[in-house]
């Protein structure tokens, strides 16, 4: 029901509001002091009708005839796709793993990205479409309360104002800290005073501001460990400084030549492989023969290359990637070769453990440090492989620096990162489908998905027969010689017609609607409406009574030692000292115990069970 629908009926039940003359015009709502009060009213309503319908339709196990959602699920997060852009310099190539990126909604509410945010080296695009989740998964999480479909499109569209990247960094900048390896990783070792390293840092970067080391300069670098060794620096000082490792064998780099050697014979494709929009790259000749290669040229010792194959090669050859080491063409024993020798589609990596042993050499009239597949055995080839993109991972350490060293954390703000057009794409739901297999004491199993769960609980017995629970009622009501009724509200001249609270949180009456006359009938839920069967039994009274004096003599029996005299007691003019409540919390009990779990019942005491048959 969207808010046109609600402000209606509110207009029909309360028409007399509109009407007061202390508001203005009768219908003041259309006026520019009141209508503002109203529609937020309406928008209100409307939300809390949502979150109604989400949790009605989360206490089923199953899809239903009354179906408008999903049913029971495991707990889901809240999922928006958000529009970055990168704004500022883009001569650094920068990395964000999963959850690495915060994003702050009204109420401290949190979201993080789910998918790795990749940017290349003077990348052409700025802006991604990212998927972030909150960190909470179900009804918190959800900003229903900010869309307004009504006023603003695309549906599901969150007013970006509401939301801002999380302040990660703080700002926290100082000195006098100390550039050094650690753990055969860059490392910075701040000066143990506020500002310092946290472990939140992990994965965001650091700036070098200034550094006796000159070639350390404006260096940034992703933060990929967080390190407290607790050691006091100096001796007693109670300063006990923490590091922050760099990934300085990640630093991503464009190609300085990418060149396929055919007999000696040299064709260039850097371009083509330093922007995937330029065109693609053949890595082999059409019939190549033993020692044709193609060469990948990087500025620094490269770590890793990264290759995008979108043709894989067919045929029975062999490549060995090797790497110049100053004296002769190596090929290391502990490299990986994700690509398979250019056999395997997609983008894989070919990772040099070694990399230290890489030493600057020409080809083709090119500097650079290079690696090269080579041809070692051929055969036959039958589909030549093409790439469209390929990127070096760099060595590229921090100079030493034994403490003059500035630095600074970078978070995505202080970055240039901005948010825009933000997609509701997924509303969080709480665990319901836990409850369900809880009440029936059926646990989710490792890797089970929510499906197959699902499934299992449906085959388990949910509840017995009104009939048999009007027999358990019976009994326990037998002593009193009264009588229950239990029925499912779907079934029969049982069924509850008219007043019952309505998914857009009005109770209201159409015209010719009956009211309930019934005095057991209820202000259901949707819940109660659709999911519950009831239990009416008889108002069971303990009669009239009161406190009572017993006024007769003292007595005394000594052949049990005991004293019989005046008492305070409770006495029951109608000879019933059955207390009710007893009788319903044992009916109450009776019942939950035997009905097996996951649908809800309610006992309504009933008057006219009293009445004799």
């Amino acid at each position: 029901m969207n808010m046109a629908q609600i402000e209606e009926l509110f207009r029909r039940l309360v028409d007399e509001q509109y009407a007061d003359s202390t508001l203005g015009a009768p219908d003041s709502s259309e006026t520019p002091a009141f209508r503002p009060v109203y529609r937020a009213a309406f928008r209100g309503l409307e939300v809390l009708g949502e979150v109604r319908e989400r949790r009605t339709q989360g206490s089923y196990l199953l899809p239903h005839g009354t179906k408008t959602g999903d049913p029971a699920t495991f707990g889901r997060r809240a999922a928006f796709t958000v529009t970055l852009t990168r704004g500022g310099s883009r001569e650094l190539a920068l990395f964000i793993a999963p959850g690495k990126m915060t994003m702050v909604g009204p109420g401290g509410r949190l979201y993080v990205n789910v998918e790795p945010i990749d940017y290349r080296k003077r990348d052409s695009t700025t802006a991604r479409t990212v998927r972030f989740e909150c960190v909470i998964p179900g009804e918190p999480g959800n900003l229903h309360f900010l869309i307004n479909d009504d006023l603003v499109s695309p549906a599901g569209t969150v007013p970006v104002e509401y939301l801002a990247l999380a302040d990660q960094s703080r700002g926290r900048a100082n000195k006098n800290a100390v550039s050094e390896p650690y753990s055969g990783s860059s490392a910075v070792k701040d000066s143990g005073i506020p500002a310092t390293f946290e472990s939140t840092d992990e994965g965001l970067y650091a700036e070098v501001l200034d550094s006796s080391a000159a070639d350390n300069l404006g260096r940034v670098l992703r933060i990929a460990r967080h390190v407290w060794p607790g050691i006091e620096e100096p001796a007693g000082s109670n300063i006990r400084p923490t590091i922050a490792v760099l990934d300085d064998k990640a630093v991503r780099e464009d190609l300085l030549g990418a060149k396929l050697d055919d007999g000696g014979v040299f064709t260039t494709y850097t371009d083509q492989l330093n922007d995937p929009d330029t065109g693609t790259a053949p890595l082999l000749p059409a019939v190549p023969v033993v020692g044709d290669a193609f060469y990948f040229g990087s500025p620094k010792p490269i770590t890793e290359l990264v290759v995008t194959l979108d043709t894989a090669a067919a045929g029975d050859f062999t490549i060995a990637w090797e790497y110049w080491d100053g004296f002769t063409w190596s090929t290391p024993p502990d490299q990986l070769d994700e690509t398979q020798g250019f056999k395997v589609a997609g983008t894989r990596r070919v990772t040099w453990p070694d990399f230290n042993q890489q030493t600057a050499s020409t080809v083709d009239g090119v500097v650079a440090f290079w690696v090269r597949a080579r041809v070692s055995a051929f055969v036959s080839l039958t589909t030549v492989p093409v790439a469209s993109y390929a990127y070096p991972l760099t060595w590229q350490p921090l100079s030493a620096d034994p403490g003059v060293l500035e630095w600074a954390v970078r978070d995505w703000k202080d970055l240039g990162f901005t948010l825009s057009a933000v997609q509701q794409i997924g509303v969080g739901r709480e665990d319901d489908l836990y409850f369900h297999g809880d009440q029936r004491g059926q646990y989710r199993a490792q890797g089970e998905t929510e499906e197959a769960f699902r499934a299992r609980l449906s085959r388990k017995p949910d509840v017995v027969t009104p009939a048999a629970l009007q027999r358990v009622v019976n009994r326990l009501l037998a002593p009193l010689k009264l009588k229950g009724k239990v029925f499912d509200i779907g079934d029969g001249p049982e069924t509850f017609d008219g007043f019952y609270l309505d998914v857009d949180a009005l109770d209201y009456y159409e015209p010719g609607d009956v009211y309930p006359l019934s005095p057991w009938k209820l202000l259901l839920s949707l819940n109660e409406k659709y999911g519950f069967f009831y239990v009416r039994v008889p108002w069971i009274d303990t009669g009239d009574f009161g406190i009572f004096y017993d006024q007769g003599p003292l007595l005394y029996l000594p052949d049990l030692g005991l004293y019989l005299g005046p008492v305070y007691d409770e006495g029951f003019y109608d000879g019933k000292s059955y207390p009710g409540e007893i009788i319903y919390r044992t009916l109450y009990e009776e019942i939950r115990r035997r009905k097996g779990g996951g649908v809800g019942f309610a006992i309504i005491p009933d008057a006219s069970l009293n009445a004799p048959p």
